[in-house]
């Protein structure tokens, strides 16, 4: 499903929950830089008019790409961990340290 150009962003993310305050949306959200972006009322209604009218669409495209997301990050993380196990082995005895001292 091909999304509006100017509703799709609003859309997605009020779909995916993204949070809001008085109709910002907070981008860079692991940035050391805030940056907030501003909509108008009128866009973020009607991303919520348009969300409402094809939620079904507008879900199983979220949920289509989730799933695609899925298949690459595994895909990648066995490939990162075969070109560096010596790295993911440090990682694992590392997590397991922590593991039992936190018991």
């Amino acid at each position: 499903m091909e999304l509006p150009r100017r509703l799709a962003p609003s859309a997605i993310l009020l779909a995916r929950g993204t949070p809001r305050h008085h109709g910002l949306t907070r981008v860079g959200a692991g940035l050391e830089k805030r940056v907030w972006i501003s909509y108008p009322f009128e866009e973020i209604y009607g991303a919520i008019t348009f969300y409402l009218a094809h939620e079904q669409e507008i879900d199983a495209y979220l949920a289509q790409a989730e799933a695609t997301f899925e298949v690459q990050a595994k895909a990648l993380n066995a490939a990162a961990r075969t070109a560096n196990p010596a790295l993911f082995q440090r990682l694992e005895q590392g997590r397991h340290a922590r593991e039992t001292t936190h018991q």
